[in-house]
């Protein structure tokens, strides 16, 4: 990967731009990286509307509403990876978040700093990957 563009979702701007701060850190293969910071799912709805991006790193802040959150975003940014980043879930959460379109769950403060942006690298594989595989079922179904 040579750029990569990503939203991080977060209602704390301390955390947001820690988080930004370490992304930026440690680029990995990645040339260049673009960070936008949205405040909430509103906000982002709102960057959304003429960005597109690489991956979102979202805080979700887990609630009943939650899984129906992660559904709507994964509808409106179909190839985009999303990437679950806050407080540590219970298993059974995060298979359904998985299910219902983020690539993966990673706790704060248990990812090391310079592992970040490998994992955003392959949450992005993944869901291109998936999208490929997707298309190619369409064509030949």
């Amino acid at each position: 990967m040579s750029n990569l563009n990503i939203l991080i979702i977060d209602s704390d701007p301390t955390e947001a731009n820690l988080t930004a701060r370490y992304v930026r850190k440690d680029h990995g293969t990645i040339s260049a990286i673009s960070i936008t910071i949205a405040s909430d799912l509103h906000h982002a709805h709102q960057i959304l509307a003429g960005n597109q991006f690489d991956a979102i790193l979202w805080d979700l802040p887990m609630c009943s509403q939650s899984f129906d959150d992660v559904s709507h975003l994964r509808s409106i940014c179909p190839g985009t990876a999303i990437l679950i980043y806050g407080g540590n879930l219970p298993k059974s959460e995060v298979v359904r978040l998985v299910k219902l379109g983020a690539q993966c769950c990673l706790p704060k403060g248990e990812v090391e700093p310079e592992h970040l942006v490998t994992e955003i690298e392959c949450a992005i594989a993944r869901q291109r990957r998936e999208a490929i595989s997707s298309d190619h079922y369409l064509c030949h179904a």
